[in-house]
């Protein structure tokens, strides 16, 4: 029995990070076919954004969609998971920084994190990526007591 219940115990982690793998890829893989969709405003935010010159703007939004589309891919090889965990934790932080600066510039746009499908305001899209840092952070705790994923 008791060998039973570690194995049931272990495989709960196990699915609790595979839930919250997919969670964060249904949430980045909509933002980036989002933001593909609507790459022109995409480009128009981040150049109201002042944080991007307009010789760069492309280069930027094919990069950040890039990111998205890759580590989201990442999220689902157990060899990439931990890296794509902590890049995308990385790339989550700098949006939280985007959020602050909009709020503090008062940058009229609105974030266009995901295109058409909703517009956000920098204390919304602030809220959100606090909650997926909060949900990158508790995957790489399951992670880390998993012995076979640990890398």
């Amino acid at each position: 029995m008791v060998v039973n219940r570690n194995n049931s115990q272990k495989r709960w982690r196990i699915d609790g990070v595979l839930l919250g793998c997919i969670v964060l890829a249904i949430v980045f893989g909509t933002a980036a076919a989002a933001k593909i969709q609507g790459f022109n405003n995409f480009e128009s935010t981040l150049v109201a954004s002042l944080l991007v010159s307009q010789g760069w703007t492309r280069f930027g939004a094919v990069l950040i969609v890039t990111l998205e589309v890759v580590l989201t891919i990442g999220l689902f090889i157990p060899t990439l998971r931990k890296s794509s965990l902590q890049l995308l934790a990385a790339m989550v932080s700098v949006f939280i920084g985007y959020s602050f600066w909009r709020g503090l510039q008062q940058i009229p746009i609105p974030c266009h994190c995901f295109g058409a499908l909703f517009t956000m305001t920098p204390l919304q899209s602030l809220l959100l990526n606090l909650g997926l840092l909060s949900l990158m952070i508790w995957v790489l705790l399951k992670i880390s007591k998993i012995p076979s994923q640990n890398m």
